[in-house]
């Protein structure tokens, strides 16, 4: 009964006049409807300190530049607003051109102009949608060449002018820059790059006062310095340096087949082999071999390493540990589905003490990594029983890590 009940409300409506339609936006949005964003914050403003553009002047600097948002949380857009808005006032004309500063007075331990590097990686960051090129253009030249000093805190130029490059696609800055930038890092890496490969800064020249962490092996600088040494190789690759390559081990497929070579050695000189284990950094070496292995005919276990204290493969989550080139806490792009049977978490403690272990037992002088290879190794082995091969691979000397606590 219920379905002939229904049809009869269905025909009902057909010949009935249509619904009328709810009123269409506009698909592009309309500078005025966000004007009085601008106005609200000009009348609670008592403007002190004026830069390159003041309050009178501030929206239709904004209309000119910005990109605009409209949003059904009004504190969403007005914090949207509101950041542009203050963006602006940090805007300041010099005889070296346009910079944009940390605080509006001037502080005793700012530079020239009142410029400080700590807080220029988030003005470029956040800067680089703005339409008007020259300010950023100016701002960047100022670090290297103008009189700006980009060591007077931490600051990831390198990888900020990237950054803005990929907004603006205009290479021509950053590769005008591209020595600068280089002689920066490394003046960085001379004055604060430790013996055990990281760099320490004092916490407040982190930029952040005096912190809980304290001075030392800091992650920020490390983070600085890896985004910078990205940058820079892929501003090289814009350059075209033939003295650079930027490799980007985790997409380039040349990371799989270069490793692809140990699989089929495995099977020319050894028949069969019945296991292999590695630890996973870019997965690079693991799948190529693993691909080599199934290739050839190998019915081989392929188990994929992570330490425990970074299980992200095992959990899904990762943490920090101290085995270098190794468990990046993301799913690396090589690492594909079917390149290996199972993953296993290594205790890192095991670890090193088996590459302590090999070196004095097997004159096997490598690294934590293959110390970690070896107890999963030793492991898969006791678990296949007598008779069957399993392999594994040393991946480095230990001589870089003399200056740690590995070997002491």
């Amino acid at each position: 009964m219920k379905p002939l009940l229904l049809i009869p409300l269905l025909i009902a409506l057909v010949p009935g006049a249509p619904a009328a339609a709810p009123e269409a936006r506009p698909l592009v949005l309309k500078a005025g409807d966000f004007q009085h964003y601008v106005e609200n914050f000009n009348k609670n403003d008592h403007e002190l300190y004026r830069g390159a553009i003041t309050n009178a002047a501030a929206w239709d600097f904004l209309k000119a530049n910005i990109p605009l948002l409209d949003c059904p949380d009004p504190d969403i857009a007005t914090t949207y607003y509101f950041r542009w808005w203050t963006y602006r006032k940090h805007i300041k004309q010099t005889p070296a051109g346009f910079i944009v500063d940390e605080f509006l007075p001037n502080v005793s331990w700012a530079g020239k102009f009142n410029s400080i590097s700590c807080a220029a990686g988030h003005h470029l960051y956040e800067g680089r949608w703005l339409r008007d090129p020259k300010i950023l253009d100016d701002y960047s030249r100022f670090w290297f060449g103008k009189g700006g000093n980009p060591r007077s805190y931490s600051f990831w130029a390198a990888d900020s002018i990237w950054a803005r490059f990929t907004v603006t696609g205009d290479q021509a800055l950053a590769v005008d820059l591209l020595p600068g930038l280089v002689t920066n890092y490394l003046a960085w890496e001379k004055a604060k790059r430790d013996t055990n490969g990281l760099y320490w800064q004092i916490d407040d020249r982190d930029g952040m006062e005096v912190s809980i962490g304290g001075s030392g092996h800091r992650p920020t600088i490390n983070s600085y310095q890896f985004g910078d040494a990205t940058a820079i190789a892929r501003i090289a690759e814009l350059a075209k340096d033939p003295n650079s390559f930027y490799t980007d081990q985790f997409n380039n497929v040349d990371a799989v087949e270069g490793y692809a070579g140990i699989g089929r050695e495995l099977v020319e000189q050894v028949g069969h082999v019945d296991g292999f284990v590695g630890m996973i950094g870019s997965g690079g070496m693991l799948v190529g071999v693993s691909q080599a292995l199934k290739q050839a005919g190998a019915h081989a276990r392929i188990i994929a390493l992570e330490p425990s204290t970074s299980p992200f493969l095992t959990t899904g989550k990762g943490g920090a540990h101290r085995v270098e080139g190794t468990a990046v806490g993301f799913w690396p792009p090589h690492l594909v589905k079917g390149a290996y049977d199972e993953a296993w978490a290594i205790d890192e403690h095991e670890g090193r003490a088996m590459a302590k272990r090999a070196a004095r037992e097997e004159g096997i002088f490598a690294g934590t990594s293959t110390g970690l290879n070896l107890v999963a190794a030793l492991a898969l082995a006791r678990e296949l029983g007598p008779g069957k091969v399993v392999a594994t691979v040393a991946c480095d000397t230990g001589l870089k890590y003399l200056a740690g606590d590995l070997y002491k």
